[in-house]
């Protein structure tokens, strides 16, 4: 079976997915850029550099694969072009943004922005979850650049390629015997214990709205603390720990609506999952969001939290289950898998043409 090195900062869900579809057709090398504070990223460039020169060149790759531009992908991608093997950068969302307004994105910082033009410079080839990230106009929040996506900052050679993100619907459905309670909303949002992370998902807003909206529930999943200053939090908020999948569909299944009002997104997962589970979606105008949601739910045009609350009080409910269908029949792994094996066929017919 041909070899795939695959580069990538950390293991979770986005990189385990990766690697599970191309363990379906190479044998996959791992990469991890592991690395503490900012000298540790010399640590780990130095590490990679020691395996380009005397490890990887042992192994006949046939292709580079690295998920997010950045300096994990840096010594990869100068390994691929020299020795002359097809590779890709697979974009998701922090690596086409620059909001410097709460410090996220790749080119809100000037290094770190040069070093992911690199990346791009060194491939060429980028696969995007969602045509946005190539570029789009951008008036969520009108603090922070109109322009977003790679092409928005990136004037160099490029040839983008769009995968959508897939997903079961055999394991992501509605629980049976849950009950689904009325007027209440979840947001599963991972480690919200910095400004960054509790402003980039939106979960300002959400604390905001729960106040403005004393007769609806909250619940926000991944975390079971904020930053001191968004305490005292609304009586009708509920912090909870990360759940394994089988007990988030379990909590999807029980919610009414799903929040997904992150100021900045690819193609949001958990968007998509609760989806699956019938939950009813309202996300901002960003990205891949209002393309998930389609006609299926609701979508908030202004990071404002009575745009959000107004959405609630009006309760116009959808039906849960043309979420579901929209997920089901649009976005399935089959999609993906098909959709990205074919992407990294012309990506490697390409090559091949070249040298």
């Amino acid at each position: 079976m041909q070899q795939v090195l695959y580069a990538y900062q950390k293991l979770n869900a986005i990189t385990q997915r990766d690697i599970g579809l191309l363990e379906a057709n190479y044998t996959v090398c791992h990469n991890a850029f592991v690395y503490k504070k900012k000298i540790g990223v010399l640590k780990a460039l130095w590490k990679d550099f020691w395996q380009a020169l005397f490890v990887w060149k042992k192994s006949d790759f046939s292709l580079i694969v690295v998920r997010f531009a950045g300096y994990h992908g840096l010594i990869p991608l100068m390994f691929a072009r020299w020795h002359k093997i097809p590779s890709v950068v697979i974009v998701g969302g922090t690596d086409a943004a620059c909001l410097p307004g709460i410090n996220y994105g790749n080119y809100r910082s000037r290094l770190l922005g040069l070093i992911s033009n690199l990346n791009f410079r060194l491939s060429v080839n980028a696969v995007f979850v969602h045509e946005s990230l190539i570029y789009q106009k951008y008036n969520y929040d009108t603090n922070e650049p109109h322009e977003q996506g790679v092409q928005a900052f990136y004037k160099g050679p490029l040839k983008p390629y769009v995968v959508y993100n897939g997903y079961d619907s055999g394991v992501y459905k509605p629980c049976d015997g849950v009950e689904r309670l009325p007027k209440s909303c979840i947001t599963a949002a991972g480690n919200l214990s910095t400004d960054v992370m509790v402003r980039r998902k939106g979960v300002d807003i959400i604390l905001k709205a729960a106040r403005l909206c004393p007769d609806y529930t909250f619940t926000l999943v991944g975390s079971l603390s904020l930053p001191k200053h968004y305490y005292p939090l609304p009586e009708n908020l509920v912090l909870v720990d990360f759940l394994e999948r089988d007990e988030l569909i379990k909590a999807f299944s029980s919610h009414q609506y799903y929040l997904q009002t992150s100021m900045f997104e690819g193609f949001p997962n958990a968007l998509s999952e609760a989806m699956l589970c019938e939950c009813i979606p309202i996300g901002s105008n960003v990205s891949g969001i209002p393309f998930i949601i389609d006609n299926t739910g609701f979508v908030i045009e202004e990071r404002c939290e009575k745009a959000l609350a107004e959405v609630l009080k009006s309760e116009a409910v959808k039906d849960g289950k043309r979420a579901r269908s929209r997920i089901k029949q649009s976005f399935t792994w089959e999609m993906r898998v098909n959709q990205f094996m074919k992407a990294i066929d012309s990506i490697e017919k390409e090559s091949h043409k070249k040298h």
